[in-house]
């Protein structure tokens, strides 16, 4: 499953990048990305696993400006899109776990009341 995310998230950075003018193909961009997510392995150690993180977000910047020929400032915009895009996904998806369950609880209580 790690495989195919890792396939499937390179793909939209990729995709991404090239909307920023991405001069880089697709698997020279996957190789350095791939070596680079083992650092993602130290997140589950607390203190470090923070550290870790925000060292993967530089790895990534750089990656992306280096395999895409695009300047710093470049790739931060589209580590920040991709990042924001993530972020208004999952609150959509929590927006309506909350109303399913809410939903669920409510229907409960007048089922049980009848």
């Amino acid at each position: 499953m790690a495989l195919v995310g890792l396939f499937v998230g390179t793909g939209v950075v990729y995709l991404v990048a090239k909307l920023f003018g991405g001069q880089g193909t697709y698997m020279g961009l996957l190789r350095p990305t791939g070596l680079a997510s083992y650092v993602t392995v130290l997140s589950a150690v607390p203190i470090i696993g923070f550290l870790a993180s925000i060292w993967a977000v530089v790895v990534s910047v750089v990656t992306i400006s280096e395999t895409q020929k695009l300047s710093i400032g470049k790739a931060i915009g589209v580590v920040v899109v991709i990042g924001v895009v993530l972020f208004l996904l999952m609150m959509i998806l929590t927006a309506l776990f909350a109303v399913t369950l809410l939903s669920a609880i409510g229907g409960a209580a007048l089922a049980g009341s009848a």
